[in-house]
């Protein structure tokens, strides 16, 4: 028959493992959602510099303004995120393009083996409408693993030191479950540790 304390220290160690594994479990789910808040802020506030974008070349379109599309391309890929501009015409014309604008294929990398080209960024497509009439496209590649990057170095290391109190708590508790066990057997009768009677 199984001893009282034997059957303790067993629930504590079940215990002991559920804790860990709860813990565990909870951080990496902590780890996606930090991640999946990340990307959606991300894509809302590049979807709202497309958009401010587009409003601005409105006028340029309407007049025919070749040299204003071409200043504001190159004006939104000298932003630091921001690795080339487009813009098109209803028809899908280039209007005006960055001076190190690419073509659609080499940016997203289609050309090359498993798209390696076109890891770590990011295209957003803004339709220019006036008064309910489409002007035409402007189109923006991102840099996201220049913003991203930073924020996933800071999330990597929280999740080290999270593992990192999650051990040190385990071998604490350890270190505490053995101090015990050694004062209850140091507080034994001698006669006793010995296999006499107490």
């Amino acid at each position: 028959m199984l001893s009282q304390n034997f059957i303790v220290k067993s629930l504590m160690l079940i215990s002991l493992l559920a804790f860990s594994y709860f813990i565990l479990i909870n951080s990496t789910v902590i780890s996606d959602n930090n991640q999946i808040i990340q990307n959606k802020q991300l894509q809302d506030l590049s979807r709202t510099m497309v958009r401010q974008a587009a409003l601005f070349s409105v006028e340029n379109i309407k007049q025919d303004n070749h040299e204003g599309l071409l200043q504001l391309a190159n004006n939104l890929a000298t932003e630091p995120l921001v690795f080339d501009a487009t813009i098109y015409d209803a028809e899908g014309g280039i209007l005006a393009k960055s001076d190190n604008a690419l073509t659609a294929s080499q940016i997203t990398g289609l050309n090359t083996p498993l798209s390696i080209d076109g890891i770590g960024r990011q295209q957003l497509i803004e339709p220019i409408i006036k008064e309910d009439r489409l002007l035409g496209f402007l189109r923006v590649t991102f840099e996201k693993s220049t913003l991203t990057g930073f924020a996933n170095h800071h999330y990597r290391k929280s999740d080290r030191l999270m593992f990192g109190m999650l051990v040190i708590s385990l071998v604490s508790g350890m270190m505490i479950m053995a101090l015990l066990r050694k004062r209850e057997r140091s507080s034994k009768p001698v006669t006793t540790l010995f296999g006499g009677k107490a």
